[in-house]
């Protein structure tokens, strides 16, 4: 059964076969998810909320579009929803800290801290986390989601125009990085 007739059946009350596009396309939904949450823990919340949206706003999928560009941006809209979530706890954190009396760092540890490998690919995947996710984003989409200019566009709400540009900015900082790495 193709995905338009899923879709269509799932629209006119048969939510059992959503499993069988949650089935077809798990493995790349949280592949994205895990380089977007940049660790597992986080990578399985938002995978489940991925699914959890799109099973919810099955009625707004367009049958005739492509399925996997609208799981990415159930999944990049529900990044940016937990980001701007925890930016907000953190800055009640902060404030508690300072409340407090409490002298410590409020920056927690992420996942860049683990140990650094001399493989390339790690050094790689690495530097392509540490881009702000304005610039990450669209790395993800063009080189690992292998998705088009416009469609990137559509998913992220921008103009094709402005992919392109932080695409090109991307590069720069990842190759100036990447030779950083290589002379430091």
């Amino acid at each position: 059964m193709d995905d338009s007739t899923i879709i269509k059946r799932c629209q006119a009350g048969q939510l059992d076969l959503f499993e069988l596009l949650v089935h077809r396309y798990k493995t790349p939904v949280y592949s994205f998810c895990l380089k977007l949450a940049k660790n597992e823990p986080d990578a399985a919340d938002l995978f489940q909320d991925t699914w959890l949206k799109a099973l919810k706003n099955i009625e707004k999928c367009r049958p005739d579009s492509r399925i996997l560009s609208w799981f990415f941006s159930i999944c990049i809209n529900s990044y940016r929803d937990n980001c701007r979530k925890r930016k907000r706890w953190r800055k009640r954190i902060i404030h508690i800290r300072e409340d407090s009396g409490f002298e410590g760092s409020s920056e927690l540890p992420g996942p860049d801290s683990v140990l650094a490998h001399k493989d390339q690919n790690h050094k790689l995947r690495l530097a392509v986390q540490s881009l702000p996710d304005k610039f990450r984003m669209p790395v993800l989409l063009f080189y690992f989601g292998e998705f088009q200019l416009k469609e990137i566009g559509t998913m992220l709400e921008i103009p094709e125009g402005t992919v392109k540009s932080r695409l090109t900015e991307a590069k720069k900082r990842l190759k100036r990085r990447m030779t950083e790495e290589k002379h430091g």
